[in-house]
């Protein structure tokens, strides 16, 4: 009787913990990098490596900001694009940074240059 109940809370342990290993692997990882400059700021987020939005906006009246372009920078990857147009409010966002699944850690730094009307500013984005 003793080892029934033995193997029982055995196997009961075991599937707890099992469940709780599960949960862990499935539970979505959000993480957000923000940087800025006097004149630009931009914000990655991405959830588990593999959805993610980028977002660039200009901080002053964006009337004339032309011959936009942007590159980030990390330590597993890099990205950019050429020739985008800002809103009406100075803002640029994509959703359509890489189709494949890149590998980011919270503990990244990623170098943002930003080159428009021949201008280049580079800062980083870190996680907050």
């Amino acid at each position: 009787m003793k080892s029934r109940l033995f193997i029982i809370v055995l196997l009961f342990s075991l599937f707890l913990v099992a469940c709780q290993s599960e949960s862990k692997e499935n539970k979505p990882t959000n993480v957000t990098f923000k940087g800025d400059t006097d004149i630009w700021s931009a914000e990655l987020h991405m959830v588990n490596n593999q959805e993610k939005e980028f977002v660039l906006k200009y901080k002053e009246e964006a009337i004339g900001v032309e011959n936009i372009e942007f590159k980030l920078n990390a330590p597993n990857w890099a990205w950019g694009m050429g020739d985008i147009k800002l809103n009406t409010e100075g803002i640029y966002v994509t959703q359509d940074i890489n189709a494949d699944k890149i590998s980011t850690s919270e503990s990244d730094i990623i170098e943002v240059e930003v080159i428009w009307n021949d201008k280049v500013e580079t800062f980083a984005l870190k996680n907050e």
